[in-house]
């Protein structure tokens, strides 16, 4: 699989993508602000309710603590603004990061201590969150209780630290042996965490890294402190746009979660369309008539990078507009891969979110 380079070059001044933030605060009552970052280019938009645009001040501090937080490959160092904007909101109170296999939690205790753990990401949140927040009552104060002990018997804990973000280093450590965490704990990982936490701490690009040395991709992130809940989303297809919504802590994760997924899908549904219309060579034919070329078009898209959005428009032969009419009538709100209440397109090989009247080659009724 080749590297993925971005293939996107938005505009996000454009009055489309304020008007998806716009819905996505009108759709969810008590969401404060809503925004998009291009980490690469430092460009944004970010909305506040009632259709209001954020002061020029406030964008640059969320696209300098953007580029921060999901720093782009090509990127030599961090923007200057990032110690200034970090500085703003901690000491954060907990927050977590999350990847394709696990999530990261880490939650401030008395003493200036920090409880890390990591657990599987295809355990639902909610039950992640109790975990962390059990975790957290039973080791404040002096219980006695080390991390092993705590977490004997929890097989959702992959791994568990102890760190103090003044020495910025872990003390004590619990690692499962049969389910070892992608995440290292080690002196890397305590720093980036420690900059959270302790107010004098060195601003740092945050890079989650394996064991191997290899860079963890990012998906997500919440960071929560002062009455604030800030969370983020790297965009598929191009994760040099991030996602942006602040919420009060009183606010329900899934609620928060259901919001971005939507305005994240509205904006991917924008490139998808303007891809269409500035007329990318599509293969529209040969159209497959047998199950054997369906296959073998479907297998063709199993080879691209997942982020490859120009080549699964392409391969899948996607038109911005309806093929044939009356009974002959082909498009995708007669797909059996539509799924009509999110305008998407469920075939695994094209996570694409569409519009019900176009079309692509591999449709069936």
């Amino acid at each position: 699989m080749s590297q993925w380079e971005s293939q996107l070059r938005t505009n996000l001044e454009d009055p489309v993508y304020g008007g998806l933030l716009d819905h996505a605060l009108t759709t969810a009552p008590g969401l404060m602000a809503a925004g998009i970052v291009n980490v690469r280019y430092a460009e944004g938009c970010l909305r506040l309710p009632d259709g209001q645009l954020a002061p020029e001040a406030e964008l640059e501090q969320l696209i300098f603590l953007t580029q921060g937080l999901f720093p782009s490959v090509v990127q030599a160092e961090l923007p200057s603004g990032y110690a200034a904007a970090l500085a703003k909101l901690r000491p954060v109170e907990s927050m977590y990061w999350t990847t394709k296999s696990e999530r990261l939690f880490a939650s401030s205790l008395p003493g200036g201590r920090v409880v890390v753990l990591c657990m599987p990401a295809s355990l639902r949140l909610g039950a992640a969150l109790i975990l962390v927040g059990d975790a957290s009552k039973n080791l404040r104060g002096d219980t006695g209780r080390d991390l092993g002990e705590l977490f004997q018997g929890v097989p959702d804990v992959t791994a568990a630290g102890m760190l103090d973000p003044r020495t910025e280093s872990f003390g004590e450590l619990h690692v499962r042996p049969d389910r070892r965490s992608d995440f290292a704990f080690d002196e890397r990982t305590a720093v980036v965490l420690s900059q959270f936490f302790g107010n004098n701490a060195k601003a740092t690009p945050v890079v989650f890294q394996k064991t191997t040395d290899e860079r963890l991709e990012v998906l997500s992130a919440q960071l929560s402190g002062s009455g604030y809940v800030r969370n983020f989303w790297a965009m598929p297809f191009d994760p040099e746009h991030v996602m942006f919504a602040l919420a009060g802590q009183a606010m329900l994760p899934g609620l928060i979660s259901t919001v971005a997924k939507r305005a994240t899908e509205d904006t991917v549904r924008v490139w998808a369309e303007g891809l269409l219309a500035w007329g990318i060579d599509a293969i529209l034919e040969p159209f497959p008539e047998t199950q054997r070329e369906f296959l073998e078009i479907v297998e063709e898209l199993r080879r691209l990078h997942e982020n490859d959005l120009i080549q699964r428009l392409r391969i899948g032969g996607f038109a911005n507009y309806t093929m044939g009419e009356g009974e002959n009538v082909q498009r995708c709100q007669e797909c059996i891969y539509y799924h009509p209440h999110r305008k998407w397109c469920d075939l695994p090989e094209l996570p694409i979110p569409v519009e019900p009247h176009w079309w692509c080659r591999l449709w069936k009724l």
